[in-house]
């Protein structure tokens, strides 16, 4: 094998390398642009929680629990998924925020098992948020309407 040939075998290989490094870093860079749009719990006001046209404001625990919830929630593709149920029981989420910042809304879509599928266009306009909190965040919701 000639000299030349080995070169290139090399830098072929390296440029390989660098697009399979590059293609697998997209997801994590794409996580770490997203993470600015995450709420603090410093700067909520008040979350409430819209049932049958009423405002159900959440208490300090509750708001705790959902921020850490609504947190984990990751970005997916805005379609109808396998096992989704379109049944939500409440109209809305808005979370007040302080320091002149802009309301977040959520708007449910329907739930996949027991995780919520919402649409939040402040955190991703281009499609919805799915929760990962298997049935917490669902359960705090039904606890804070049922008053």
């Amino acid at each position: 094998m000639s000299n030349q040939n080995l070169w290139a075998m090399t830098i072929a290989l390296l440029a390989g390398i660098g697009l399979l490094f590059v293609m697998n870093m997209t997801p994590v860079l794409d996580s770490l642009s997203f993470e600015k749009n995450r709420l603090e719990l410093n700067d909520v006001q008040a979350i409430s929680i819209e049932k049958d046209g009423k405002q159900h404001v959440l208490n300090l625990q509750q708001q705790v629990e959902l921020v850490k919830y609504l947190n984990l929630a990751v970005p997916v593709e805005k379609k109808t998924y396998e096992n989704q149920t379109d049944q939500v029981d409440f109209e809305r989420i808005v979370i007040s925020r302080l320091k002149n910042q802009p309301e977040v809304v959520i708007t449910p879509v329907g739930y996949i098992r027991n995780n919520l599928l919402f649409s939040a266009p402040s955190w991703n306009p281009n499609g919805y948020m799915r929760d990962l909190s298997d049935g917490g965040l669902k359960k705090i919701i039904s606890q804070a309407t049922q008053k």
